[in-house]
């Protein structure tokens, strides 16, 4: 069990027989003194345990039967501490998981190879969880900590990086040469293909995931989540062609030209985006979003449109904030052996779900996903889910 854990549940339902239930700890003889283990012996096998302070150790869980039995379904599970802040970015690893808040990284789950104990960081601007090593992005570069196989924690130089991921063996680093990958290469997760104008990474446990100008590209270890399916939806210029896969020749330009009025704005952008083209009116701010015609086409956005990426954040706000307009806040996560993307619709994920973890639940306009060995986890309306 993940230390500070609280609740843990033991549950049988459903099939047929008749089973008792019992949860063990290490320093008790969980083989022949079942009175000294948490015990559950109901009619059938509707067997629920509740431990509230379950502690950092190992349980045995033992099923026994007295009746023949079949098909009967068993479910563990526990809450992780409560995190009393607003979180600004989370990633799940194996079987931890870190949060960044102002100034502060907090991780917390498994540390068998000290992948929880945060290093000392100044201004730490990023954070990430692998399988068994954690990295932050910081004021002086990249920090990794847990453990170091195959030179996984071997930072290289790196010019000026904005994101960092770590993945099974292998971490990766996006910076202003592009992507950079280092650690383990055996399913080639090091070898990072062509891409274009990469802004986001997740690294897999033997593979990697970007999103660029031409969607999601993915490389290492073929199959258990790592290939993307073909109907993602990353329109960032709103022509309502998906980029993925290259479908969009032109991603972040519709190509307008001619302009009759002289005013500085194409004719086909003054006609598909609610202004005149035959008379100067670059100054007007058609759909009231604190943004003329000028500034709407410098940016990419819709000019007869308040929000163009359809973030619900209004075009003239996200240029305010130093925001793209024109891209939702997409992202991609690759997890053990299942991956997720947020796109124009949510969040998607897919892959092995054997725990249910691409079954995504309802979101109120989720902002950010991360996938872990067998969970995810998502902000929602800045609330932890």
């Amino acid at each position: 069990m993940p230390r500070n854990a609280t609740n843990l549940v033991v549950r049988t339902s459903g099939g047929s027989g008749d089973v008792d239930l019992y949860v063990c700890s290490p320093d008790q003889d969980e083989r022949y003194y079942f009175d000294e283990c948490a015990e559950s012996d109901n009619d059938f096998n509707n067997e629920n345990i509740t431990i509230a302070n379950p502690g950092s150790v190992t349980y045995v869980i033992l099923l026994e039967p007295w009746d023949p039995f079949s098909n009967v379904r068993f479910r563990a599970s526990y809450d992780v501490p409560q995190i009393n802040y607003t979180p600004l970015a989370i990633d799940a690893g194996g079987f931890h998981t870190c949060a960044l808040e102002a100034n502060q990284v907090r991780c917390w789950g498994r540390n068998d190879y000290g992948q929880t104990n945060v290093p000392s960081l100044f201004n730490p601007k990023a954070v990430t969880a692998g399988v068994a090593h954690s990295c932050a992005l910081d004021s002086q570069g990249v920090k990794c900590w847990g453990i170091n196989s195959d030179g996984v924690m071997n930072v290289p130089a790196l010019s000026n990086p904005v994101a960092v991921s770590a993945g099974g063996e292998h971490t990766c680093a996006l910076d202003d040469t592009g992507v950079v990958c280092w650690g383990s290469n055996e399913y080639g997760q090091t070898d990072v293909p062509e891409l274009l104008n990469p802004r986001a990474i997740d690294a897999g446990l033997f593979g990697v995931c970007a999103l660029h100008d031409r969607g999601v590209s993915c490389w290492g270890a073929q199959g258990n989540g790592v290939s993307p399916p073909a109907d993602l939806m990353f329109d960032q210029d709103g022509d309502g062609v998906t980029s993925q896969y290259g479908l969009d020749a032109f991603p972040n330009d519709p190509g307008y030209s001619s302009d009759n009025d002289s005013d500085g704005l194409p004719d086909q952008w003054e006609t598909v985006n609610g202004y005149d083209n035959t008379v100067d009116d670059a100054v007007s701010d058609v759909d009231g979003d604190d943004l003329n015609g000028t500034e709407e086409f410098a940016a990419g956005t819709r000019g007869d449109r308040v929000d163009t990426d359809a973030d619900t954040l209004p075009d003239g706000w996200e240029i305010g904030e130093g925001r793209d307009p024109t891209r939702a806040d997409y992202a991609v996560s690759a997890g053990l052996e299942h991956t997720c993307a947020l796109d124009d619709t949510g969040v998607v994920c897919w892959g092995f779900s054997g725990n249910g973890q691409t079954d995504v639940p309802p979101l109120s306009n989720p902002t950010v996903v991360s996938a872990g060995g067998f969970h995810t986890c998502a902000v929602s309306q800045r609330v932890l889910l």
